[in-house]
C-alpha cells in the first residue's frame, strides 16, 4: 500500500519540482532538434554555439520524449531554446517538427517551466 501511494505521489508531482534546475541560463541558449523514428520522435537538446551542428552530433544526442522533458525541466528559469529542423554538413537529414499537437505539448511544458521556446521554421542555416 505504501509503495502504491509513493508511486502515485511521484506520478502527480510536477516535473520541474523533481529536477534540479541549472542556476543560470546557457550563455548562447540551447538548441533543440527533432526527427521521426519509426512510430515515435527523437529529440536532441544541445548547447547553443556559434557554429552549425552536424547531423552526426545531433543523432548521437538523441533521446525519447520522456527524457527530453526531464532535460527541459533541468534548464534554468528564463532559458532560451531554439527549436530548429536544419543542420549543416550537406547531408540530407530526417530533421523535422513533430505534429502540431506534440509541438503544442512541448510549448506548454516550456511555458510552465518558464523557458522561452523559439521555433525556427523554414530558415536554412548558412554552410549548408
Amino acid at each position: 500500500m505504501r509503495r502504491r501511494h509513493l508511486l502515485l505521489t511521484l506520478a502527480l508531482f510536477p516535473l520541474n519540482a523533481m529536477a534540479q534546475r541549472n542556476p543560470k541560463p546557457a550563455f548562447k541558449g540551447m538548441e533543440l532538434y527533432s526527427w521521426p523514428d519509426h512510430q515515435s520522435w527523437r529529440y536532441a537538446l544541445l548547447p547553443g554555439t556559434n557554429r552549425n551542428k552536424h547531423w552526426s552530433e545531433i543523432l548521437a544526442a538523441g533521446v525519447d520524449e520522456a527524457s527530453l522533458k526531464k532535460k527541459l525541466a533541468e534548464l534554468a528559469v528564463n532559458e532560451v531554446v531554439f527549436w530548429q529542423a536544419t543542420c549543416s554538413g550537406g547531408v540530407p537529414t530526417p530533421l523535422a517538427f513533430p505534429p502540431s499537437e506534440k509541438v503544442s505539448e512541448i510549448e506548454q511544458l516550456c511555458g510552465r517551466l518558464h523557458i522561452q521556446l523559439e521555433l525556427i521554421q523554414g530558415v536554412p542555416k548558412a554552410n549548408q
